[in-house]
């Protein structure tokens, strides 16, 4: 997966942390969501920042604290794991959503990037299950560029 974020994105990023609030149950986790730029109305985007000290769940992982593998036992099993080159460990899935009658409503990839910097940062990306493809960022390799940005960081709290 690819590390470069286009100027689009780096946008869509300061958008997301002009928008970050800080969970009243927990001090070490900011979330906020925004609609992606040329997508529709279920074209949503949002992050979940939380430091190591969280006490809410780290997304795809159910182990006890941090990860320091992909080998290591606690990752939900539906999971896909690699080690980025700057040490970071992300893991992504992606579920289609149906209702009762089993149509396809809505696409979602969740990417979750454990960063050698601390931070865990959560991408859910949400999208119409249609014949097409969503907008970008959609690809798992861009999502992730997202996640490992440096301006996180910043915004960590």
């Amino acid at each position: 997966m690819s590390s470069e974020i286009s100027p689009e994105a780096q946008n869509l990023i300061y958008r997301l942390v002009g928008e970050l609030k800080t969970n009243p149950r927990d001090e070490h986790s900011r979330y906020a969501e925004t609609t992606v730029p040329g997508g529709d109305e279920s074209d949503i985007l949002d992050v979940l920042v939380q430091t190591a000290e969280s006490t809410s769940m780290f997304a795809l992982w159910y182990g006890e604290g941090m990860p320091g593998s992909c080998d290591d036992d606690g990752f939900a099993a539906v999971a896909e794991c690699v080690r980025a080159p700057d040490g970071s460990i992300i893991a992504w899935y992606e579920e289609v959503r149906a209702d009762e009658n089993e149509e396809p409503y809505e696409r979602v990839r969740i990417l979750v990037a454990f960063r050698s910097d601390g931070l865990v940062v959560t991408l859910n990306r949400y999208a119409e299950a249609g014949p097409t493809e969503p907008v970008d960022p959609w690809e798992f390799a861009s999502l992730q560029a997202l996640a490992l940005a440096p301006t996180w960081g910043d915004a960590s709290g």
